[in-house]
């Protein structure tokens, strides 16, 4: 028994000191992390350290810059073609080829994918070393021509990249450092994410909270404003109007659905001329205040809606479709008359004018008319007192 009493004593020191190991080989920061095998650091940093990123090729050049405000940290992005000059003329056998599309000049901004973009590229790691390598390699990396460039900021100090072919599998990309000249094999994803651009990089959420962390909204358009706050037990849980917390309101419940839908589009660095405020939402949790949304229509022949947050920043175009929606059903909220349509009224048209009752209508061109069908006539009247006719005479029978 007592063999047995001093085992189990061991055994329970020698698990204690492995879990005491391992906590204290754990790095205090999680990108501390150790190199894999046939890993090497290129730079250090941190990821707020990245300040600005820059990809450019012979169609465009994207920029992502690193911001910060009252709601966190941001990256405005900007993308506009390349330089006249920087596209090399066709060789002839890519003029059998559909020109590449032209590259609009737009801006956006980017939270999510550019924090994680970031992280890749501070501190920045290559899965290998390649080296030094003799010009007359080049070609085999893709390095004779080069693609494109990177060029990053970090804690103030730049380092850029010549960009060459992607290895085997497409999943990472061979790289020249102009710092070291040296060449080595990163993570494509990197310059994936900067060549996209905006249909990449810019930010699709309205926030960095999630709606089960609201309890409360206030509606605003002047000159109108209601409270809704969510009620209602666990696991079953409704929006109501604040004065009848007990009642499932079910419009306003799927009203802020739909306001939810506004996801944005593309982004413009200002409101257009002539914009109008339809709406603001304020929403706040257990805790306080959590951010806003305020959604506004240009009036033309095909409205456009906007909306701004305190994630998005600047105004983004959303769905006209859900636009509309959030507004016509606003008035419903709100105990308002309906807004007016865009929906022109149907007019009579030429093709088929109204006609007068009892008056023929001429058939269209290419048709085949059908004739009205033709009433039975009436038995004329007979004079009174007129002898009847007399019966023809009977045909004689045959023997």
């Amino acid at each position: 028994m007592n063999e047995m009493r001093r085992l189990v004593v061991h055994l329970v020191l020698l698990v204690a000191a492995a879990g005491f190991a391992y906590v204290q080989s754990r790095p205090d920061d999680p990108l501390d992390v150790p190199l894999q095998p046939g890993e090497v650091d290129i730079w250090g940093g941190k990821p707020e350290d990245v300040s600005r990123v820059e990809y450019s090729d012979d169609r465009q050049v994207v920029v992502v810059e690193r911001k910060e405000d009252d709601a966190g940290a941001y990256y405005a992005g900007r993308v506009k073609p390349a330089p006249a000059g920087a596209t090399p003329a066709p060789s002839a056998s890519a003029s059998a080829k559909p020109p590449p599309r032209p590259v609009e000049a737009a801006s956006f901004v980017s939270v999510k994918v550019a924090e994680a973009l970031a992280k890749k590229l501070a501190p920045l790691r290559a899965k290998r070393s390649i080296g030094e390598i003799d010009p007359a390699d080049a070609a085999s990396f893709g390095l004779d021509e080069p693609s494109g460039k990177l060029v990053v900021d970090v804690a103030g100090v730049k380092h850029s990249f010549v960009l060459g072919a992607t290895t085997p599998g497409a999943t990472n990309r061979y790289v020249r450092y102009d710092k070291d000249n040296r060449v080595y094999v990163i993570d494509a994803s990197v310059i994936r994410d900067m060549q996209g651009g905006a249909g990449r990089l810019a930010e699709r959420q309205q926030h960095d909270w999630k709606t089960a962390e609201v309890s409360r909204v206030t509606v605003s358009s002047d000159p109108d404003r209601r409270e809704l706050i969510r009620s209602g037990p666990e696991g079953r849980r409704f929006w109501a109007d604040a004065s009848q917390p007990e009642v499932n309101d079910e419009t306003a419940g799927n009203w802020l659905t739909k306001v939810e839908r506004l996801r944005p589009i593309s982004y413009v660095d200002a409101l257009p001329e002539g914009a109008t405020k339809v709406v603001r939402i304020d929403y706040a949790g257990d805790d306080g205040k959590l951010g806003f949304l305020e959604l506004h229509r240009v009036d033309g022949a095909k409205p456009d809606y906007y909306i701004t947050t305190e994630h998005v920043r600047q105004p983004a175009l959303v769905a006209k479709a859900t636009g509309d929606q959030v507004r016509d059903d606003l008035a419903t909220l709100l105990g308002r008359a309906p807004p007016p349509s865009d929906t022109p009224e149907p007019s009579p048209s030429a093709s088929s004018p109204a006609t007068a009752p009892g008056v023929p209508t001429a058939p269209n061109p290419g048709t085949t008319a059908v004739p009205a069908p033709t009433p039975p006539e009436a038995p004329a009247p007979k004079a009174p007192g007129a002898p009847k006719a007399p019966a023809p005479p009977l045909a004689p029978k045959g023997p």
